[in-house]
């Protein structure tokens, strides 16, 4: 008896530590900035640069996840230009994001290889609003994060840029210093071009999102044969299953 228990008991624990593991890497939750998964980019409000502009909208043919992402394109006078311009989407004051516990911030960017430029700076600002009614200049915080990118990795490769909201830039707007409100408003910049005149970039965006202790985590698809959680719960069982009966057979043997 004793051995059928320690048998069982194996196998139990085998399944446990399957399921552990796949709980354990889809840990980290989420609040959803935007993701276009309402294939509508009319909440973006775009704006030009110097001498630059651009603009973009919803698209469906390779988002990192889901079914549609942000896809951009914007053109200047490159280093003269310097600014190419940017959007920005103001939440709702009924509609705020609270930020979780150790928030950091996520997107997915894809730099298109038509770009024409030979770099650029991504900026984005976060901005809060402590009161419920929009972030006040002067009052609230605005932090920003930059990213810049090289020719070479105008790639056409989703990039995951992901920080905790604590490494941000000061903008010094007003406010403690602190991100301690809602998320009001982001704002991102096409900023510090360097190329020729009459030169274009294109960036796509995908899965605005904060997650709670590190970056997000996005699951890859799972390989056509690979056996289902209840196919390797089974498979435990059958292993226990076999354990047992050749303990009998070895028990009747002897």
């Amino acid at each position: 008896m004793k051995i059928i228990m320690r048998l069982i008991f194996n196998g139990l624990m085998f399944i446990l530590f399957y399921f552990a593991i796949v709980i354990q890497t889809n840990a980290i939750p989420i609040s959803v900035i935007d993701d276009f998964e309402d294939g509508d980019s009319s909440d973006w409000t775009f704006f030009g640069g110097s001498a630059a502009g651009g603009g973009g909208g919803v698209s469906a043919d390779r988002p990192k996840e889901g079914s549609f992402y942000l896809s951009t394109g914007w053109g200047g006078n490159g280093t003269a230009s310097g600014f190419y311009g940017g959007a920005f989407k103001n939440l709702a004051d009924n509609g705020q994001i609270v930020l979780p516990n150790d928030p950091w911030f996520n997107v997915w960017i894809l730099n298109q290889s038509d770009a024409t430029i030979d770099q650029y700076t991504l900026e984005i600002t976060l901005r809060e609003d402590l009161n419920g009614n929009g972030w006040t200049n002067g009052l609230e915080d605005s932090f920003r994060l930059d990213s810049t990118f090289l020719s070479s990795s105008f790639n056409d490769q989703w990039t995951l840029i992901s920080a905790p909201v604590s490494s941000f830039i000061n903008s010094f707007t007003g406010g403690d210093g602190s991100f301690d409100g809602a998320l009001d408003e982001i704002v991102i910049v096409i900023a510090g071009v360097v190329g020729g005149a009459s030169t274009v970039v294109e960036v796509d965006f995908d899965l605005f999102a904060f997650s709670s202790g590190g970056p997000i985590f996005l699951p890859p698809p799972p390989p056509i044969d690979a056996p289902e959680p209840s196919s390797l719960a089974l498979l435990g069982l059958g292993l226990v299953g076999l354990g047992f009966v050749r303990r009998i057979k070895c028990n009747q043997n002897s």
